[in-house]
């Protein structure tokens, strides 16, 4: 997928609507200032009524793009607050939740009807094997727990009888220690039961993250709107996200420890860092390139969001070319 070329300087865009007019009065960074665009721009679509349809129409790619759209700008604002803080972690944690939002979005939308069974179907499958391995652990549980008061109630049969020969006998037989008996679990069969009435008329479908990824360029070059190998996006940014915050690697420990000379402290709090504001330009140029491509079906003034796409790839392409140029000549 690839957002059409623009005229005139794309850093300068200078037919922004109010509202970013407004962001450009308050002297906001131009990362929030590109952010507030797409999130302003995907929002005011949704109360168009190109963007409303009925419940009969055979719309769900559609209508599953614009709600995934609408997840990744909710994504987008925490993201900001988190850049703003220097948050790098969570900041990655969330970043990785927009991608994964952005990736299946654009997989359904471009897929159409088939993607859109393939991604109910993998949530109905793993809901059926959460909801196996739920039913599993509560017939465990309860059948633990009887073991443990059959052991208890036979020590105290046994402890009675002891007591009553000693007494009789004069004996000083010990008793058995009597086992307590273990907390009892929660009861689980009500969730599971809601869990399958939400998938009860969905079959099941198999399809990762990973796949769509590999999928995603095929289809937008059939779709006549770009192409490219968007495995690069899955192995690079995802994966990134993954070690850098979203999973508990090394990295992720390592970051809460203050390491001197002589002892390591451990921080309430990881270091601060500035390196979250490029990743969080990169999702906000995805969430645009998803939003060009899915309003412009709607008939929608997409321009602002292309420049926003067209506007971060020149920053890249001139980040780039000043990196070269300072690298040593080998």
């Amino acid at each position: 997928m690839a957002s059409e070329a623009t005229d005139g300087d794309p850093n300068e865009p200078d037919d922004f609507d109010g509202e970013t007019e407004r962001s450009q009065d308050v002297g906001l960074d131009l990362i929030q200032l590109n952010l507030r665009t797409v999130v302003v721009q995907v929002r005011r679509a949704f109360n168009d009524r190109r963007c409303i349809f009925f419940s009969s129409d055979k719309r769900d790619p559609d209508i599953y793009a614009l709600a995934g759209l609408s997840h990744c700008c909710m994504l987008l604002e925490e993201l900001d607050r988190l850049r703003q803080e220097e948050n790098l972690l969570v900041g990655f944690l969330v970043a990785r939740a927009c991608i994964e939002t952005w990736l299946t979005a654009s997989y359904m939308f471009l897929q159409g009807e088939q993607g859109v069974a393939e991604v109910k179907g993998a949530f109905a499958s793993a809901t059926r094997i959460q909801v196996d391995k739920l039913v599993a652990t509560e017939a465990r549980n309860k059948r633990d727990y009887e073991t443990a008061v059959a052991a208890k109630e036979a020590a105290e049969k046994h402890n009675t009888g002891i007591r009553a020969k000693n007494e009789r006998e004069g004996t000083d037989i010990p008793l058995r220690t009597v086992p307590p008996l273990p907390p009892r679990r929660h009861d689980v069969s009500l969730g599971s039961e809601f869990l399958l009435e939400r998938v009860a008329d969905i079959g099941d479908a198999q399809i990762t993250l990973e796949t769509m990824a590999q999928r995603l360029g095929p289809l937008a070059k059939a779709a006549g709107v770009g192409g490219g190998d968007w495995t690069e996006l899955y192995d690079i940014a995802y994966r990134s996200t993954s070690a850098y915050g979203a999973h508990p690697t090394w990295f992720v420990f390592e970051s809460y420890i203050d390491p001197d000379y002589r002892m390591k402290h451990v921080r309430p709090d990881p270091p601060k860092s500035e390196v979250l504001g490029h990743a969080t330009m990169d999702v906000v140029q995805l969430v645009a390139i998803l939003g060009a491509q899915v309003l412009s079906k709607f008939g929608l003034d997409v321009q602002l969001l292309r420049d926003v796409d067209e506007w971060w790839s020149w920053m890249k392409a001139q980040m780039l070319a000043a990196r070269e140029e300072a690298a040593p000549s080998r």
